[in-house]
């Protein structure tokens, strides 16, 4: 038997009621609510209700082009209704470029530089702050 190091997406939708305070974020809320349930809760949470689940084999080109394709700044990728590959010559340029050790930063700052070249935009450091976290978890904390 052969053993691979994926990455595994679930989807889910449910529906409940959820007590949220005036000021208060309700994510935060939701998130407060899943960290204090039992084991016994949390898997019942957890298998009920689900809509997908997709796994994806461990590749840090696929990491990547993952996390462009949600970025996806022009609503032109495949979760906006685009072509599979609208962002893969992107992605595999930051892919190429993300050298093993680097920060969230770094990582943000090879995003905004192909962005910023392949679409002449003016991307920052903080603009693509989100698909490098993503791509930093994935890469060197998951």
């Amino acid at each position: 038997m052969q053993k691979k190091e994926i990455i595994v997406e679930v989807t889910m939708q449910k529906r409940m009621v959820l007590e949220v305070e005036a000021d208060e974020s309700k994510e935060y809320r939701l998130l407060e609510m899943i960290y204090a349930m039992t084991p016994k809760q949390c898997k019942a949470f957890l298998t009920t209700g689900l809509q997908e689940i997709e796994a994806i084999e461990f590749d840090k080109g696929k990491i990547v082009k993952r996390a462009i394709d949600n970025f996806d700044p022009y609503g032109i990728g495949p979760n906006a209704g685009g072509p599979e590959n609208e962002y893969y010559g992107r992605a595999s340029w930051i892919s190429d470029s993300i050298e093993d050790g680097m920060s969230v930063e770094e990582i943000a700052d090879i995003i905004a530089e192909e962005f910023n070249f392949a679409f002449g935009s003016e991307y920052t450091r903080e603009n693509c702050i989100g698909p490098a976290e993503e791509i930093h978890y994935f890469l060197y904390q998951a």
